[in-house]
């Protein structure tokens, strides 16, 4: 008999780099990453959604400064597999929207500083393992963060696809 569908919650925190396009390397580095999802868990399969926050970038250029952040808000599915009593492995897929901040300041007299934001494509297939500690889990996982950005906003010259490594702390707790 299927085992019960829990409800959980999860925190995730960890780092990710730019694997991209050479237009997408040049606007970012590696950056820290914080988060949380909920969702429901059952044998074997679930689902969930949240959102994760990459930390804003600076970077100093000859007349001025851009500062880049970038919020993902996400769908999911995952399936996994119970190797022992404590450890699972799994894969997740999830899907959404990937929303990129842009302020750029510039250091001359009267040059007009402007932000922006655009919006794109968010996907995200990762793999991970669990250690369950009773109602606890402690966790990590390997994710490929991907966007797709196709410059909607005039202002911004947004007009790529991004991939990123990313490594993932997680710590998650079913609500049965």
């Amino acid at each position: 008999m299927p085992g019960p569908v829990v409800p959980f919650v999860e925190v995730i925190a960890g780092l990710s780099t730019p694997l991209g396009t050479d237009y997408y390397d040049g606007l970012v580095r590696g950056t820290g990453i914080l988060g949380a999802r909920g969702g429901m868990q059952g044998p074997g399969v679930g689902v969930d959604a949240g959102a994760e926050w990459h930390r804003a970038q600076t970077e100093t250029v000859a007349d001025g400064s851009i500062e880049l952040g970038r919020v993902r808000v996400m769908m999911g599915a995952r399936a996994g597999l119970q190797v022992t009593p404590r450890l699972w492995v799994y894969g997740r897929i999830a899907g959404g929207v990937d929303i990129v901040n842009l302020k750029r300041i510039y250091f001359a007299e009267g040059a007009e500083s402007f932000q922006g934001r655009d919006y794109g494509v968010a996907l995200e297939p990762s793999v991970g393992l669990a250690i369950r500690l009773g109602a606890v889990a402690v966790g990590a996982q390997l994710a490929v963060p991907i966007a797709i950005h196709a410059g909607r906003n005039p202002d911004l010259d947004f007009d790529y696809t991004s991939f990123d490594a990313a490594v993932l702390a997680t710590v998650s707790l079913n609500l049965e």
